[in-house]
C-alpha cells in the first residue's frame, strides 16, 4: 500500500508470505500471554516558548524484555532492519515464524535534526512503535503512589 498527498510523501507498505495460518495461530497464542508492559522510563522535553511538559514510555529493552521469551515459545521472531536509499531513510520490520511465514512493514525513519544521534533517537522510536504495532502491545503508566497505597491497604509487607 502507498500513500502520498502532494504537502507529505508517506510511504508505507505491508507485505507478507503466500500463507498465514501457522504465523497467525501462533501470533494469537503469543498476544494471549502478552501482558501490558509498564512505562516506566519518564522525559521532560523543553519547547520553545519556554515551557515544558512531561511524557511516560515503554522503553525498547524493557518491551523486548518481556515479549522475547513468549515469542520464541511460539517460534516467532522480529527482525528490524534500517533501510537507507535516495528516497529517504526507512525501518522494515519483519516478523518471522519457525513455519517459514512472514509478515513485514516498512514506516518512514523522520529525523528532527541531522546526524547520528538523531537519526538513532528516530530509529529507537520507530523500532518500539513498529514492534508494539505489529505485535498488538499495550502499555501503561504505573501510578507507584497508587499501588503502593493499594499494597498498603492489603498490608503487604514492602522490603
Amino acid at each position: 500500500m502507498e500513500i502520498s498527498n502532494e504537502t507529505t510523501s508517506v510511504i508505507t507498505e505491508s507485505r507478507t508470505s503466500e500463507t498465514l495460518g501457522q504465523l497467525g495461530e501462533a501470533l494469537a497464542q503469543a498476544q494471549s500471554e502478552f501482558p501490558t508492559i509498564p512505562k516506566t522510563k519518564t522525559v521532560e522535553v523543553r519547547t520553545h516558548d519556554g515551557k515544558s511538559y512531561k511524557y511516560s514510555y515503554a522503553d525498547l529493552a524493557d518491551i523486548l524484555k518481556v515479549i522475547s521469551p513468549i515469542t520464541s515459545k511460539y517460534g516467532l521472531s522480529v527482525v528490524q532492519i534500517p533501510i537507507v536509499s535516495n528516497k529517504g531513510n526507512t525501518l522494515v520490520t519483519r516478523l518471522l515464524h519457525s513455519s517459514g511465514e512472514w509478515i513485514e512493514s516498512e514506516l518512514p525513519l523522520r529525523q528532527q535534526r541531522d546526524g547520528a544521534q538523531a537519526l538513532g533517537s528516530a530509529l529507537t522510536y520507530m523500532r518500539r512503535y513498529a514492534l508494539s504495532s505489529m505485535l498488538n502491545l499495550t502499555t501503561q503508566k504505573i501510578y507507584m503512589r497508587l499501588l503502593m497505597a493499594c499494597l498498603r491497604r492489603l498490608e503487604v509487607k514492602i522490603l
